[in-house]
C-alpha cells in the first residue's frame, strides 16, 4: 500500500481503545522506505501492547504524509438541551494547551463560521504573519458549514466528532482532515 501511495507515508494504529494515538506511541510519520515502514510497524504494535495490552487492534492505517503550516481542530458534541455544538480551534496539541476555541450551535451559516474563525486568538496566524501566506479561511468556513449540516443530519447516529488535525493550506488550496475520532450515540 505504501508503494501505491508513494513515500513518505504515515502509519497509525486503528483501535477503538486507543483514542489518543500519539500518547500511545501509535503514530509514525515521514516514513521514507520499506525497511523503515517495517520497523515502524513493529514499534507501533509493541507500543500499543505496552500502553494497553487489552486493546483490540483493527489494523495499521497507511496514509500519505501531508505537510502544511496551519492545523485546526473541528469538533462537535451534543448538548442535551441545544443539540449539536460545533467547535473550531487552533489544532494539534495546541487545542489542549492554549484552549483557543470558538463554539456555535448548529446549523452554521458562512457568516457564523467566519465569525467563529475570527474569534480565535490564532486568527492572525491563519491570516498570515511574518511573511507567511494566508490560510484558506474560506475553505475552513465551508468545511464548518458542511460539518454542522452533517451533525444535524446524523443526529441519531453520532454523539461526538473531533477532526484533529485539519490541515488548512494556503488561500485557494483548501484543507484536508488528517485524523478523526467519532463516537456513536449509545443505544
Amino acid at each position: 500500500l505504501a508503494k501505491t501511495i508513494r513515500y513518505p507515508v504515515v502509519l497509525k494504529v486503528e483501535s477503538a481503545e486507543i483514542t489518543h494515538k500519539t500518547e500511545a506511541g501509535a503514530v509514525r510519520m515521514n516514513i521514507q522506505n520499506e525497511s523503515e515502514l517495517r520497523r515502524c510497524y513493529g514499534e507501533i504494535l509493541r507500543n500499543v501492547q505496552a500502553h494497553d495490552a487489552s486493546a483490540v487492534i483493527d489494523g495499521i492505517l497507511v496514509q500519505e504524509m501531508v505537510t502544511g503550516d496551519r492545523e485546526v481542530i473541528v469538533g462537535m458534541t451534543r448538548d442535551p438541551q441545544f443539540g449539536p455544538v460545533i467547535v473550531v480551534g487552533i489544532g494539534g496539541i495546541f487545542v489542549e494547551v492554549i484552549k483557543d476555541i470558538a463554539m456555535r450551535i448548529a446549523p452554521l451559516t458562512k457568516s457564523d463560521a467566519l465569525d467563529m474563525i475570527g474569534e480565535l486568538k490564532g486568527y492572525r496566524m491563519l491570516k498570515g504573519v511574518r511573511g507567511q501566506a494566508e490560510s484558506d479561511i474560506d475553505a475552513l468556513a465551508e468545511i464548518l458549514c458542511r460539518f454542522s449540516r452533517l451533525a444535524i443530519d446524523l443526529a441519531d447516529e453520532i454523539a461526538e466528532v473531533d477532526i484533529n488535525p485539519l490541515m488548512v493550506f494556503e488561500k485557494g488550496k483548501g484543507a484536508v482532515a488528517l485524523d478523526c475520532l467519532m463516537t456513536k450515540v449509545s443505544a
